[in-house]
């Protein structure tokens, strides 16, 4: 049973596995709270070449990736750090070229 916050739903069957469909699913990816399998997704967006960021005011992995190199993957680049829901929509509207 999916999240009541979804909007998209995609049934796998995987379990943890499905962590990496997560990531590749999306445009971006934007940490919001989250334990160890946001952390998980974060890194494989990361390694994947997504857009990642964090929505720092939230708590859990959000606030502590919150700017952060995750490796040596990406040089020069670092989590975006989102305070708050306005600067999320603007980072996904500049980052997607909307």
């Amino acid at each position: 049973m999916a999240n009541p916050h979804v909007d998209v739903v995609i049934p796998t069957g995987l379990g943890l596995f499905r962590n990496m469909l997560v990531a590749r699913a999306g445009d971006v990816c934007i940490a919001v709270r989250g334990g160890s399998g946001t952390l998980s997704e974060v890194a494989f967006a990361w390694q994947i070449n997504k857009p990642v960021a964090s929505l720092s005011s939230t708590g859990g992995w959000a606030t502590e990736l919150a700017g952060s190199r995750l490796d040596h993957r990406r040089e020069g680049e670092e989590v975006t750090d989102l305070p708050d829901v306005e600067a999320a929509k603007l980072w996904i509207t500049e980052v997607l070229r909307l």
